[in-house]
């Protein structure tokens, strides 16, 4: 169940826009990936949701989106 690997695949397979993701593999990733997604790269104002992929049987149905303009609130997500 790897969704950033799938993502990979049909991007590669011709089938872009089906699936967009990002990994990140630190606390510290996710922050530079929220100010990215912030910035003029982000320009249409795309919405990402944040799972982690390991299993969480308390977060797996959180829908956290990214950007988070509330980096405050962000670190505390991070932190559960």
């Amino acid at each position: 169940d790897d969704k950033h690997t799938f993502s990979e695949f049909c991007e590669t397979n011709g089938l872009p826009g089906i699936l967009k993701s990002f990994c990140v593999r630190s606390d510290a990733e996710v922050l530079a990936l929220n100010e990215k997604l912030m910035s003029a790269d982000n320009a249409e104002g795309q919405k990402y949701i944040l799972k982690n992929l390991a299993y969480d049987p308390i977060h797996r149905l959180d829908l956290f989106q990214l950007p988070c303009r509330d980096v405050d609130k962000l670190r505390a997500y991070l932190g559960k």
